[in-house]
């Protein structure tokens, strides 16, 4: 899990007792020569949800709408990374709708924007109440990201509720359904079963319980 740690632990200490937000969440990716990126619905929307899980405030996307730069407007992106002619390639990106928004540049809406519709009503209902709740982990984690058995799960809560977010989704590495599945709250009330009564959880899906 390397990959996933802080890059400079002196940095993040800094910051231990300030919110966290996402700036980039998004629908997509725009295609650029030698990147070839196609994202599922389930991409953005399981990865927003872990998000949520783990603790943000803010909610970000790029771009959750898309739409045209007027000319004389254009965004460009240097990418110095070797391609086939060994030299800097500069993009010129005229319409934002080549990263695949949830809701595209005319109107139309992509498949990200469904599976993401659930997931913004329930920030829009209950994101005053999240907000202020701590994250809590399970000490039993997974080990790395090919660990497909252990369930991934966090909770949000104030002590006195909480909100249960579960993703078993993991792109090109399918995770193993959770019978019987069941999560012990330990509050300072005492100990709260969610669910009340265990559940299957099946392979690919994602979800919170409050």
């Amino acid at each position: 899990m390397g990959d996933l740690q802080p890059k400079n632990a002196v940095y993040n200490t800094k910051y231990t007792d300030f919110p966290f937000l996402t700036a980039e969440m998004g629908g997509g990716m725009a295609i650029a020569y030698h990147r070839r990126p196609i994202m599922y619905a389930d991409d953005s929307t399981a990865a927003a949800l872990v998000k949520l899980g783990s603790g943000i405030t803010g909610l970000g996307y790029y771009m959750y709408h898309g739409g045209t730069n007027p000319d004389g407007l254009t965004l460009s992106a240097r990418d110095a990374i070797a391609n086939p002619t060994g030299r800097a390639i500069t993009i010129w990106r005229r319409s934002l709708t080549t990263f695949r928004p949830p809701w595209g540049n005319f109107g139309q809406f992509h498949p990200s924007f469904f599976t993401m519709k659930a997931l913004n009503l329930f920030v829009d209902e209950f994101g005053s109440q999240l907000a202020p709740m701590a994250a809590y982990f399970p000490a039993q984690r997974p080990t790395s990201t090919q660990d497909v058995s252990t369930p991934r799960v966090a909770a949000r809560s104030d002590g006195k509720s909480a909100f249960v977010f579960i993703n078993n989704y993991e792109r090109n590495y399918p995770l193993d359904e959770h019978k019987d599945f069941q999560v012990s709250l330990q509050l300072p009330s005492g100990t709260v079963l969610v669910p009340e009564t265990p559940t299957d959880i099946p392979s690919g899906t994602y979800t919170i319980w409050p």
